[in-house]
């Protein structure tokens, strides 16, 4: 037995010196991957500053490589900071990552000695470094770290911050600039990836427990960013751009997944899904129509969701100067303050959904310089409307002269258009600055705004306030359940493998019963000793209320095995089909499965060598209201006897259904405005070349559609109309009358008209225009609200009217008088009739009572036919 034991006591030293010194090798083999980089900072003497309410103030190393800025209003009472460069890390930092380009400590401490952990706001840090020894990767990945006492790790001295700043790297200047929000140890190094053994991925995996990933897309196939989406109500996630999402760390067993965004429905909300046979889920959403608001914080009373940037003089919130509210974001350098090359800006990214009808960005602005003014260069001399904005090349660099600005940027941090604004002007009072944004939907868009200073001359500066965009969706009508039916993309559908990745469902262009793809499922090569299931499924939900839910699809099929004929062959009991079970020959099939992947139902199973395309058709109406998978398949018995079968033109249409309404989170759109005659379904996209056509009579009216500035007599008002390029039905331009600001308080009646005789035989004549109402007052219901309507006199309440005068400016009557938000282009078919054989004035108008909810519209294509 002494023998046998030290035998055992021998080899495990020996298994311990191997995997000791192959731990040493990998390790010796990544030095050089991850060599230190040349130490550039050597400690040196202290450096401190005083911090006073109200007042902003920088403080610099002795080697001034590293600068932090303080903005205003960060103490209440006096705060002494302190810097020290140091040679090393004083915390334990891994050899993988090398030596730190910069180490430095910050503290605060209070009049009493007491230590103090954080500001009310961030403050910037900005570190200057030689690249000299630096490859053009090792310079992309340089990140300042901060040691995090709570997790005993190094963290990203952004994420100090809650949110989470953004960080800048100016390589052209050798800076990196990041928002701090606590002091503590910091360094700066190149953020390489740790070695990863060859072990590890096991551990990791392990650690991670289940995963669960898919996509989510609207009914139309499109990925919707920004989905939360949460499991068991405590691990979430986001999906990116493509509409993609993966939760790591999921127990195992049912997992109950909710979903959330702005503007959306979710049909599978809380359902309860089982990870057993496949990881992965993909998930649908309803939009609704309806406006809302995408800007958070947009008035800048709480310290979130702006991400501030800058250099030494970085961007901060402000009592100083206020449109509304206490507060608002003051960029640039203020009179009185030291001159200095800066740039200082803010930024908060958003997603423009898809289907928009009216994308607005509306802020408010004050600049103050010490320079001479400069004459916009981005702008429209017209400043009575709100501005068109489409992707488009940058032409302006933003260097040499102090600016004001604004600018959308994409995901890369590329300029997407020229900037919405760039101006230097000493303001007298708040200015407005509007733009659609309509042609950036389905975009995910950073606004950046800011204040560049060319360090010479004056200083630059500007105060922002009211930051709002709102906008407003009005998607198609959801008649069919089916994501991608006809796998035209590769959106919708998840494709499984569990057996062997050979099996995985296929697109394919070799059969197709319409359009330019299929699905194909099932083994191909005759003879092929594959073996297994190959399914592919959607996640549905049918919305309770809908009648009639039909699911149709066409399917090609081929076997070398036998028809299926065997009553031991026949449709199994729900519940017992699974893709780990196995039939006794080949299957094709089509299930209903719930989501935990149990089978609820069998619509096919058969064994079919038809070799043509078939249609089948079968009414679910027993899973109105329900939420379950729906999954086509073929399994092989690995005989070398093959199935397979192809699918296409898959759909699940309605009756009639009852979309599930908005949730609580957003205004919807008011839908009770007066409905005219022979009004067709209102669209976002009608199509250009069509014109109202006239059954009789001609066309009374002259530009008709506004092309040209002839024709209609503008009346001077307040509010003057105005003929847009910025919204039209047809053409190049509409009339657009109101107020197009929201918060505005002009108040008065913005009107256009045309004098026409109408034939004393037409007495069937109507009036045919298209509308695009807009509205921020409640819907008008109460038909005591008409009244006469004079151009000097302030209305009770905002209006949308059409009345005919006569030729002395007296009120004949009204055809239209509403107030809607509908904010989308519907036609409006009029009789006038009762005026035939009179000179009249037909007159359309908006009023405003100056409250703040303003009331416009865009009118376009209106004509007068005389028809008998």
């Amino acid at each position: 037995m002494k023998p046998r034991l030290a035998q055992i006591i021998i080899g495990m030293v020996a298994i311990v010196m191997v995997i000791g010194a192959s731990v040493f090798l990998i390790q010796y083999s990544f030095r050089s991957a991850f060599a230190p980089v040349q130490v550039l900072a050597e400690a040196g003497p202290p450096t401190s500053v005083v911090l006073q309410a109200d007042q902003s103030a920088e403080l610099a190393s002795a080697d001034g490589k590293v600068l932090a800025n303080f903005a205003a209003g960060s103490v209440s009472s006096p705060l002494t900071v302190t810097l020290q460069t140091l040679s090393q890390p004083l915390a334990a930092m891994e050899e993988w990552r090398g030596s730190p380009l910069q180490s430095f400590f910050l503290k605060a401490q209070d009049d009493q000695g007491q230590v103090v952990e954080s500001l009310s706001l961030p403050f910037l840090l900005t570190l200057s470094y030689g690249d000299e020894m630096l490859s053009s990767e090792q310079e992309s990945q340089l990140t300042l770290f901060r040691w995090d006492e709570d997790s005993q790790s190094w963290r990203e001295a952004s994420r100090s911050c809650d949110p989470a700043q953004d960080s800048l790297l100016d390589t052209e200047r050798n800076q990196y600039l990041t928002p701090v929000c606590r002091f503590g140890e910091f360094a700066f190094f190149v953020n390489s990836p740790p070695p990863r053994f060859s072990f590890l991925p096991l551990i990791f995996k392990f650690l991670e427990g289940q995963t669960l990933e898919g996509a989510v897309t609207d009914m139309g196939g499109n990925p919707i960013p920004g989905v939360e989406v949460r499991a068991n109500g405590s691990i979430a996630t986001y999906t990116d751009e493509q509409g993609e999402y993966r939760l790591s760390g999921l127990p195992d067993g049912p997992i109950t997944i909710e979903l959330s965004k702005q503007g959306y429905v979710f049909p599978a909300n809380g359902s309860q899904i089982d990870l057993a046979e496949s990881n992965k889920f993909n998930f649908t959403a309803l939009q609704q129509a309806g406006c809302y608001e995408l800007i958070d914080n947009g008035t800048f009373e709480k310290n979130r969701a702006w991400q501030i940037l800058g250099s030494t003089a970085p961007a901060s919130y402000s009592t100083a100067l206020a449109r509304n509210g206490n507060r608002s974001m003051r960029s640039g350098i203020l009179k009185g303050s030291p001159n200095r090359y800066s740039f200082s800006l803010f930024s908060q990214e958003f997603d423009i959904p898809l289907n928009t009808t009216s994308v607005i960005l509306n802020l408010w602005i004050y600049q103050s310089t010490t320079e001479d003014s400069v004459t916009p260069q981005s702008e429209p001399s017209a400043q009575s409307e709100t501005v068109v904005y489409s992707p488009g090349e940058a032409i302006q660099a933003l260097s040499g002269i102090d600016i004001n600005y604004a600018g959308l940027f994409d995901t890369n941090d590329q300029l997407l258009a020229n900037y919405l604004f760039w101006t230097r002007q000493k303001s007298t009072n708040w200015e407005n600055k509007a733009y659609q944004l309509v042609n950036f939907d389905g975009r995910r868009v950073r606004l950046k705004i800011g204040t560049y200073n060319d360090g010479s001359g004056g200083v630059t500066s500007m105060f922002t306030d009211d930051v709002s965009l709102e906008v407003c969706v009005n998607p198609p009508a959801v008649t069919d359940l089916i994501v991608n039916g006809g796998f035209e993309n590769n959106q919708g559908w998840a494709r499984l493998n569990a057996d062997n990745p050979a099996l995985q469902p296929q697109y394919t262009t070799e059969r197709k019963h319409s359009g330019n793809r299929a699905m194909f499922a099932g083994v191909k090569t005759k003879g092929s000793a594959l073996k297994g299931y190959s399914p592919f499924e959607q996640l549905i939900t049918i919305p309770a209320g809908s009648t009639t839910p039909v699911l149709e699809f066409w399917m090609w099929t081929q076997s070398a095995e036998t028809n299926l004929t065997s009553t031991a062959e026949e449709i199994p009991p729900a519940g017992s089909l699974s893709i780990q079970a196995e039939p006794g020959n080949d299957i094709q099939y089509v299930a209903i499965l719930d989501t935990n992947r149990k089978a609820l139902q069998y619509l096919v199973w058969r064994r079919s060598n038809t070799q043509s395309w078939e249609k089948f058709t079968f009414d679910l109406s027993a899973y109105i209201g329900k939420t379950f998978i729906l999954r086509f398949g073929v399994y092989n018995d690995g005989d070398g006897k093959v199935s397979s079968m192809y699918i296409d033109d898959v759909s699940l249409t309605l009756g009639s259904s009852s979309i599930p309404t908005a949730t609580p989170t957003f205004t919807p759109t008011p839908t009770n405005t007066p409905t005219p005659t022979n009004t067709p379904t209102p669209t976002n996209t009608p199509t250009p070349t069509i014109s109202p056509t006239p059954t009789c009579g001609p066309n009374l009216f002259a530009n008709s559609g506004f092309e040209t500035n002839s024709g209609w007599e503008i009346k001077d008002s307040p509010v003057k109309p105005f003929y847009t390029s910025s919204w039209k039905y047809k053409g190049s331009r509409s009339m657009f009358a109101g107020v197009s600001t929201k918060g505005s308080f002009a108040s008065g009646y913005s009107v256009f008209q045309q004098t026409v005789s109408i034939p004393a035989g037409a007495v069937n004549s109507r009036l045919d225009f298209w509308m695009y109402p807009i509205s921020y007052e409640s819907n008008l219901t109460a038909t005591a609200e008409e009244g006469a309507l004079g151009l000097e006199s302030t209305p009770a309440n905002d209006v949308q009217y059409v009345a005919i005068l006569d030729t002395n400016q007296n009120l004949l009557g009204y055809v239209m008088w509403q107030r809607s938000n509908n904010r989308v282009w519907e036609l409006k078919s009029l009789p006038l009739g009762a005026y035939a054989g009179q000179t009249v004035i037909v007159r359309f108008g908006v009023a405003n009572d100056g409250d703040g909810d303003v009331t416009a519209m865009y009118i376009d294509e209106a004509y007068l036919w005389a028809c008998p």
